[in-house]
């Protein structure tokens, strides 16, 4: 039977439970037999333990999840695992090939890998905790792009990479066309812009892919498009979409598939980019525009969020079934993108609404939220900030607004915007920064400085934060 590592990672991760300074893994495998002493604090990190048994891996063909490390039974495995003076004796006599998951892999997501100790909920915590004496500061940084953006550049949205770059994605050219369009990527290190190789159609917001690519969600184009920054290539799919406008923001499913998010198509549309393919569900929904943007739940769930309608609507990919959850929205373009907020529940960004509307999916229930906001199609999209707060995307506001979940609370950014469709979407960056991307504006913006504790590369990169 396949070693249980359950003990193992509560040991590792709860230092009073592991006695000494060292942690012994030792393995037989083919008659092979190896012993590596792991620092104890080392064995915490995933870069530690991978670098010292990399060699391991490679020569015996398996490994197991010690803290953020997995461990992939290949072959017939008799072992003893020694964790302190905790021993477990594993046999088998079968081929067996099992997966232990990392608490903390942007490619996972769900229940087990939310609440697991070190996943995504402890690890959002513990920075979050650690900026509480130091929030993050109101300054921003203008991207003018090697010397400016140009004018209705039309941006909507981004995706931030794995080496920290960001893509942005092309709403229209400069000439408001929606075909033929180029796009950029930012550079952090540089606080520029570099242009990203292709020739791009309409889209609004994208998703890392599990293979790296970013796929762009069509809006006024009938095909997705991908993004490979690997070879700084595009490819557009064969699955004709069918008319423009149907599709508002993507969600990357657990199974490495992509939810379109209905916007003004009575269907869910589901793409697989491995087999470039399609599925549907039906659905009955009355009246255009239905939703603007979708959050991935901490259980693995999509929280799609109500843009004309009245209701929500949540997508289960383990069942494949649609429900509507409890609370009422005011419709009428109230609201534009959500975020994920720490203790799992959804901040909707007010458009039109001048409120804020949060739903608990633990207990399904839609609060109004008092904290006051514009209306006037003030946002598009926000951001969830290392010390826990929501960056509010100036659309049609001249102001950003950052609205804290624990006081029900709003401030406003001290830089002012044109107040005219100036940005649209924004990405949590790995140096703890927000980035604004510019809709109508010259300059993107980078809001917060660098002297904040930074959340883990892994929960950015998730399906939880990387989307519109």
């Amino acid at each position: 039977m396949p070693i249980s590592t359950k003990d193992i990672v509560t040991n590792i991760t709860s230092s009073e439970t592991i006695s000494g300074s060292t942690i012994v893994v030792s393995c037989q495998n083919t008659g092979t037999f190896n012993s590596v002493e792991i620092d104890q604090e080392a064995a915490k990190s995933y870069e530690s333990i991978e670098n010292t048994l990399t060699d391991r891996i490679d020569s015996i063909g398996y490994y197991y999840q010690i803290g953020g490390l997995r461990w992939i039974t290949t072959s017939n495995y008799v072992g003893t695992t020694t964790i302190g003076t905790t021993t477990t004796t594993t046999t088998s006599t079968t081929t067996t090939t099992t997966v232990i998951p990392s608490p903390l892999d942007w490619k996972l997501i769900g229940t087990s890998y939310w609440t697991v100790t070190n996943g995504y909920e402890d690890s959002i915590a513990e920075t979050i905790s650690n900026n509480s004496s130091t929030p993050v500061v109101d300054v921003s940084t203008l991207i003018n792009a090697n010397g400016g953006l140009p004018a209705f550049s039309y941006d909507a949205g981004g995706v931030l990479l794995p080496d920290s770059r960001v893509f942005i994605v092309p709403y229209a050219n400069p000439s408001a066309t929606y075909s033929n369009i180029s796009t950029r990527i930012f550079d952090p290190a540089l606080n520029d812009t570099v242009p990203a190789n292709g020739s791009f159609n309409s889209h609004y917001g994208g998703v890392l892919l599990h293979n790296e690519k970013v796929l762009c969600i069509p809006r006024l184009s009938s095909y997705i498009q991908t993004y490979d920054p690997s070879t700084d290539s595009t490819t557009t799919s064969s699955v004709n979409l069918g008319q423009s406008r149907r599709y508002f923001g993507g969600v990357l499913l657990p199974n490495g598939e992509v939810c379109l998010v209905p916007h003004d198509i009575n269907q869910l549309t589901i793409y697989n980019e491995t087999t470039d393919s399609i599925r549907t569900i039906s659905l009955s929904l009355s009246g255009r525009y239905y939703y603007a943007g979708g959050v991935s739940l901490s259980d693995g769930r999509i929280f799609f969020v109500p843009y004309n309608r009245t209701s929500a609507l949540i997508f289960d990919p383990d069942t494949n079934t649609v429900s509507v959850p409890n609370g009422s929205f005011p419709g009428n373009r109230s609201h534009l993108g959500g975020v994920l907020l720490p203790d799992g529940k959804v901040f909707c960004v007010p458009h039109l609404s001048t409120a804020a509307r949060i739903y608990d999916p633990a207990t399904d229930t839609l609060t109004t939220k008092a904290a006051v906001f514009p209306g006037n199609a003030a946002f598009a999209g926000g951001v969830l900030m290392p010390d826990g707060r929501v960056l509010c995307i100036p659309y049609m506001s001249s102001l950003a607004y950052i609205y804290d979940p624990i006081s029900d609370t709003n401030s406003v950014s001290s830089i002012t915007f044109s107040g005219n469709q100036s940005h649209f979407g924004g990405v949590a960056l790995a140096d703890g920064r927000s980035l604004m991307i510019a809709f109508s504006s010259s300059n993107m913006v980078a809001y917060g400085d660098l002297s904040v504790d930074t959340f883990d590369i892994n929960v950015l990169l998730s399906s939880y934060y990387n989307k519109l």
